[in-house]
């Protein structure tokens, strides 16, 4: 009973919060559509539809085959060029096709985390420069590497799948998009209202909620030391809005959503490391 007097108390809370910030919400609203439009849209549709065809027409089979049965190479490519949550939903269908097993999924799960790279260099770039942009995009890469290292798996025999015509895939793709794209549309209103409400004071921490906004923030912090901090952290973490958006792809399936968030921990220290090393071999380029 207290812990719905609770919840009640804090929904009454928001719903004053919205009604008495009309304009806010309206702006915030606005802002999430731009940014679904202008950085989300352009990178996860093409790629979501790509990967779909290249599970089709068996090209993790053959390349598993160049390096000795290790399907990892091709997970690790494609997640590193198309950002989460697509790295999730590849070894979510890869499971389905049995091309991969449970144990299997659940250890990539762990070391295919990547924000996308032509957003993050965007971003990165304009807070602080591109050289900078580019070697936390290795640091971004090799984290993952590290991670796998630590216990890679046993090299499985890879079997090809069964392939069905392109007209087929492409409705079967375009019918999946929908409703994954406006679960992420909805995840990135719902977490950007909730930052626009939040006091100035809280206002370091958006990139917690949702990363987008916490980048977008950071080129108003001057100290360097802050900003690299904090941008770290964002980019490991990934923001609340993606881990929402994990647990919906991941709801049907066996593989575990906990072995996912523990390896952004593991993946954040893995980078403060990287990174410490990148500055004491580059210092003059990072505090120039």
């Amino acid at each position: 009973m207290k812990k719905n007097i609770i919840i009640y108390v804090i929904s009454i809370f928001f719903i004053y919060l919205i009604f008495t910030n009309q304009k806010l919400i309206i702006t915030a609203v606005l802002n999430s559509s731009i940014l679904f439009i202008s950085r989300v849209l352009p990178y996860f549709l093409p790629m979501f539809i790509i990967s779909k065809i290249l599970i089709n027409y068996n090209l993790p089979y053959y390349i598993s085959k160049i390096f000795k049965n290790n399907i990892y190479v091709y997970i690790l490519i494609i997640s590193f060029i198309s950002g989460c949550p697509n790295n999730v939903i590849l070894i979510k269908d890869l499971l389905n096709k049995n091309i991969i097993n449970i144990s299997e999924a659940n250890k990539y799960i762990k070391c295919t985390f990547f924000q996308n790279p032509l957003f993050l260099y965007a971003m990165i770039s304009k807070l602080f420069n591109s050289k900078i942009a580019i070697i936390i995009l290795l640091v971004q890469l090799l984290s993952n590497i590290i991670l796998y290292m630590i216990k890679p798996i046993k090299n499985n025999i890879v079997n090809k799948s069964l392939s069905i015509n392109i007209a087929d895939l492409l409705v079967n793709t375009i019918n999946d998009s929908i409703n994954i794209l406006l679960y992420i549309y909805i995840t990135i209103v719902i977490f950007n209202i909730f930052i626009a409400l939040l006091p100035k004071f809280l206002l370091y921490f958006t990139g917690i909620f949702e990363i987008t906004s916490g980048l977008n923030f950071l080129i108003n912090v001057t100290n360097n030391l802050t900003k690299m901090l904090l941008t770290i952290i964002y980019i490991s973490f990934g923001g609340l809005a993606i881990h929402i958006q994990i647990k919906s792809v991941l709801k049907d399936t066996n593989i575990s959503y906990t072995n996912f968030l523990l390896s952004r921990f593991y993946q954040l220290f893995i980078q403060v490391v990287l990174l410490e090393l990148a500055i004491l071999r580059y210092s003059s380029l990072f505090w120039k």
